[in-house]
Parts: structure tokens; sequence; C-alpha cells
């Protein structure tokens, strides 16, 4: 199977783990590096965790660096 719709799909499993039908996978080098089914944090009132944002601050995080080059971010 192609590698990108595995990553799609397991963006779409994590969009139905959240509160809110979200979700998103950071990949690099065939890596999942990062991934979020969180959306609009209500409880804190931050209209940015977006899934697709706090899978790439995890992906950073996971790497030890802010720099993401190179990774490919999927979401449904």
């Amino acid at each position: 199977m192609n590698k990108d719709i595995e990553y799609v799909k397991r963006a779409i499993e994590l969009s139905k783990q959240g509160e809110f039908p979200y979700g998103a996978v950071v990949v690099k080098n065939n890596h999942i590096i990062g991934e979020s089914a969180a959306n609009a944090d209500n409880e804190n009132y931050d209209p940015t965790n977006h899934a697709e944002t706090l899978a790439v601050r995890r992906a950073c995080e996971n790497l030890k660096t802010s720099d993401s080059s190179g990774a490919t971010i999927y979401s449904p």
C-alpha cells in the first residue's frame, strides 16, 4: 500500500478520537514524528490548538529542533 495512504488513514483514525473531527500526522524519512487528535482547545480558550499545529509542535519536540525541513504533514 502507498505510504501516503497509510499516513492519511492514521490521520483519519486520530480525527475520530478527539472532541472535534480533526487529526494530523507529521512524517519525516518514512517515520511518524508527530501526531495529534486535538483541535480548538476550548478549555484554555486557545484558537491556535489545531491538530496540525499540535502535530508540528510534537514533531519538533521529538526531533529536539524547530527545523522540520523535509517533513510532510497529513490531515484529512
